[in-house]
């Protein structure tokens, strides 16, 4: 799941993270942050954190090697030269996606 952490003082401005091991209750969403935050101060890779649903800005599902939602994944790819695309695209979580992106 991706989801979008800022800073208290300025809600507005923040980043947009993965979130692994996801756990959803009612409208607030638990898991734990899966990258290293560029902007956001007080939090990091590894963390327990939890978010209201509507502060999900993504989600993907993986059934039998293939993966559905992860449509932020489709803007990196695009965005990326076609060499280091091909090469992404062999691991995961592009592999997953490869099948509806450039080859």
């Amino acid at each position: 799941m991706k989801a979008f952490f800022f800073e208290p003082a300025t809600p507005e401005k923040g980043e947009h993270m993965f979130v692994d091991e996801v756990r959803v209750d009612g409208d607030i969403v638990h898991g734990v942050l899966s990258g290293t935050p560029q902007t956001v101060t007080g939090l990091s890779e590894g963390q327990k954190v939890s978010f209201p649903t509507s502060r999900v800005s993504d989600w993907f599902i993986v059934i039998a090697g293939r993966g559905q939602g992860g449509h932020t994944l489709d803007v990196i790819a695009e965005r990326m030269p076609k060499t280091a695309y091909l090469e992404a695209s062999k691991h995961p979580p592009f592999a997953w996606f490869a099948w509806r992106k450039k080859q």
